[in-house]
């Protein structure tokens, strides 16, 4: 008789290859009866979605002036077989005046996007309509719609073929393309509509171009799960459920493959949802910070039907408790599957420290307050942090809060031309991070606390350009350090001999409340939070609506000057001071608590060199510092003495602490 070891080794491999055949043909079977996202399918009366679909349906018969989603939802009340008003006169009628007037606006006003698409998903709602298909009962009317939507269809195409230039040119559009050729959002809503268009007009090239296009798309995909707002830049929240939707509604017309895997690898950006069901806005582009809910809310169903990962289908559960009147919930309705392993929706927002894929960064969760460290692409900011509303405790408030008590989105040292200066002005000031310098960072992620730094050239703002303007006098070094009860920072610019004579850097911090005065003249408060400003550079401190300017002593060709700033939610306040470099290119920051004993001191040194360097270890204590054979993992803290020579990599950063925990 065979050893159990042995037997288990033998038979476990054959048990495991059976198990898959079994689910491989379940699967098949499945896929050939009923998949997740089948329009064909037949839903269940407990279906949310449909619920919110008869709401919005009522909502669009009860309003005097109807938009695109108000004609969507009669088209579908009309015409769903889902819908318990399919086939009632009076709803048809409203339908088709709907879709009459939204037709005549889309010829009158062609584009390659939104409006068509509503039209197009009316006109195929209309030619499934087994109660009276519209193409035959009424072909004049029907042939209108169609001459309607060609003007703004052959848009699309041409816009979009735009995104194929030649090979040879070695850029991912062409002359004259729009911006919507290089972002996703658009892109998959492209494919969408020339999909449809392919399959109501009959024009085979419509959906060719739609699958290179989805192809073009999902390569962008970010390690973390999301897609980039543009090209290679940051997610924006507000777009997470156009790129779920739209990716979504091109499965669900195509059975693309690929599409599933991608929307499957959505999944991961659950973790990054807070209890609030929100998701951070710092790491988008400059132009793109979005902090309310806004888009498709319910696109995230898709990702849970398919994905069936329990967390994201809690993120959409928590968003079903807003009733969302755009019409996109009716790609979720076939995605939403009540045999996922249920988990509540109070597990979202759970504690983490780790490297977010989306914000090109560490990230740090811990109870309702949330810190982002991003370095992304036409981004403003290195820092962000958020703070989630607490839950209610009262059994009569039972109306959800999508919203933050209040959020930090963006601590920066633009370099503004003249006074007065808006701070994002695209043509003059200098602030945004440029395509090809984000791989000049380094991060720490510990047990309790994420670090940070960073150096680059602050550009002129531009919309997503492929190449951003070139440096024009000025090099930023930023190190961050956050922790539960807050996060604390150095910002620096070293003037170079090409800026300009007028150059004047301003740190500037934006929050989600009113920026008020503090305790003394460097400290604020917004909302929550409470904002200390540190430096012997730093002059007035000037509370401005939600915002904060910190001005600063005008450096020479070769000096330096900068701010450093502390937030935190609890009260506990971090001290941050820059210290004198000793070593040539490396930046220091020494932190302690406010009223903690100097000796709980900890340093986080970052050299921003290009080459190796050596220093004196600042304490006895713990070094933590990158691990090199597991990227965006910290090493263990290792013991070191106080005057140990410690070589630094160039780019590196470390974290000097007197105990391994953390620094308090």
């Amino acid at each position: 008789m065979l050893p159990l070891r042995i037997f288990l080794c033998l038979t476990l491999p054959a048990i495991a290859m059976s198990t898959m055949a079994l689910a491989a043909t379940l699967h098949k079977r499945v896929a050939q009866d009923h998949w997740i996202g089948d329009p064909d399918a037949s839903l269940s009366a407990d279906n949310p979605y449909i619920q919110l679909a008869e709401k919005n349906v009522t909502a669009a018969l009860n309003s005097t002036t109807a938009d695109g989603s108000d004609t969507f939802w009669l088209t579908w009340g009309a015409t769903a077989r889902e819908s318990a008003r399919r086939g009632d006169a009076t709803l048809r009628d409203r339908a088709l005046a709907a879709t009459d007037a939204l037709a005549q606006n889309v010829q009158k006003k062609p584009a390659p996007h939104w409006a068509i698409t509503t039209l197009l998903e009316c006109l195929y709602l209309w030619n499934n309509d087994t109660t009276g298909n519209a193409a035959t009962t009424d072909p004049m009317r029907w042939q209108r719609w169609l001459d309607a939507a060609r003007p703004s269809v052959t848009l699309c195409y041409e816009n979009h073929m735009k995104a194929f230039p030649s090979a040879a040119t070695g850029k991912d559009s062409g002359p004259g393309a729009s911006w919507s050729t290089v972002a996703p959002n658009t892109q998959f809503q492209g494919a969408v509509v020339l999909t449809l268009a392919s399959r109501i007009l009959g024009d085979a090239r419509h959906e060719q171009l739609a699958r290179r296009l989805a192809q073009k798309a999902m390569a962008q995909q970010l390690p973390g799960g999301a897609f980039p707002y543009i090209r290679n830049s940051g997610p924006s929240p507000l777009y997470l459920g156009f790129d779920a939707t739209f990716l979504g509604r091109y499965y669900q017309l195509t059975r693309d493959d690929d599409a599933r895997q991608a929307l499957v690898r959505m999944a991961g950006i659950a973790r990054e949802a807070q209890s609030n069901g929100m998701l951070d806005g710092s790491a988008t582009p400059w132009w793109k910070h979005r902090w309310t809910p806004g888009g498709p809310m319910h696109g995230v169903e898709i990702v849970a039907g398919l994905s069936r990962n329990p967390l994201m289908r809690a993120l959409a559960e928590k968003r079903l408790q807003l009733s969302q009147k755009l019409q996109y919930s009716h790609v979720a309705m076939y995605f939403w599957d009540p045999t996922i392993p249920s988990i509540p929706t109070t597990d979202l927002g759970a504690n983490l420290y780790e490297w977010s894929g989306n914000a090109g960064g560490p990230m740090l969760r811990s109870g309702r307050w949330q810190v982002v460290l991003p370095f992304m692409p036409y981004g403003d900011t290195c820092a962000g942090g958020s703070l989630a509303p607490a839950a209610s405790q009262s059994p009569q408030t039972t109306k959800p809060t999508f919203s933050f008590d209040n959020y930090v989105e963006t601590v920066a040292l633009p370099i503004l031309r003249k006074e007065g200066d808006e701070p994002w002005t695209k043509n003059n000031t200098l602030f945004m991070i440029a395509p090809q310098e984000t791989s000049s960072r380094s991060a720490l992620i510990g047990d309790g606390w994420i670090a940070s730094a960073v150096r680059f050239h602050p550009r002129r703002g531009s919309y997503g350009a492929p190449a951003a303007r070139p440096p024009e006098g000025w090099l930023m070094t930023q190190i961050w350090f956050a922790d539960q009860h807050g996060m604390a920072g150095w910002l620096t610019v070293t003037r170079q001999p090409k800026s300009t004579g007028n150059d004047m850097p301003r740190g500037l911090v934006r929050l989600g409340q009113p920026v008020v005065a503090g305790n003394d003249l460097r400290t604020l408060d917004s909302g929550p939070l409470s904002l200390t400003f540190f430096g012997s550079q730093v002059g007035q401190v000037v509370p401005d609506g939600k915002q904060a300017w910190a001005h600063l002593a005008l450096p020479s060709p070769g000096e330096t000057t900068g701010y450093g700033i502390s937030i935190t939610h609890t009260g506990r306040l971090l001290v941050v001071e820059a210290l004198p470099a000793k070593t040539q290119n490396v930046s220091i920051i020494k932190l302690h608590e406010r009223d903690a004993q100097p000796q709980s001191a900890a340093f986080v040194c970052f050299n921003a060199g290009e080459k190796t360097v050596t220093m004196s270890a600042p304490l006895d204590g713990w070094l933590s510092r990158p691990n090199p054979d597991a990227p965006h993992v910290t090493t263990i803290p290792a013991p070191v003495a106080a005057g140990e020579q410690i070589t630094l990599q160039a780019g590196e950063l470390v974290l000097f602490l007197r105990q391994p925990e953390g620094v308090r």
